[in-house]
């Protein structure tokens, strides 16, 4: 699955690719997203946070992956208390 979605961007070279993925530094820097992740409290896909930049911004909480509409009152919520 991997060699297949890597295969379809273009410029990408799949064999130093798929020679990479196991190495120290790429596990190092998956360990330290990981980190991340758990530190803010992401435990989902999508998980978006909306707020002015240079703050972590507020968690938007979506009843499912496409719940657009959550989304959209997030911005519009954010952008009315900047002005």
């Amino acid at each position: 699955m991997v060699t297949s979605a890597a295969s379809s961007i273009p410029g990408l070279r799949v064999p130093q690719l798929l020679s990479d993925r196991s190495s120290s530094a790429v596990k190092s820097a998956a360990g330290n997203v990981d980190s991340l992740a758990t530190e803010n409290g992401v435990n989902s896909t999508p998980t978006i946070f909306v707020g002015p930049t240079g703050t972590s911004g507020k968690r938007v909480n979506l009843s499912s992956p496409t719940d657009s509409k959550s989304l959209e009152q997030a911005i519009a919520k954010a952008l009315a208390q900047g002005s």
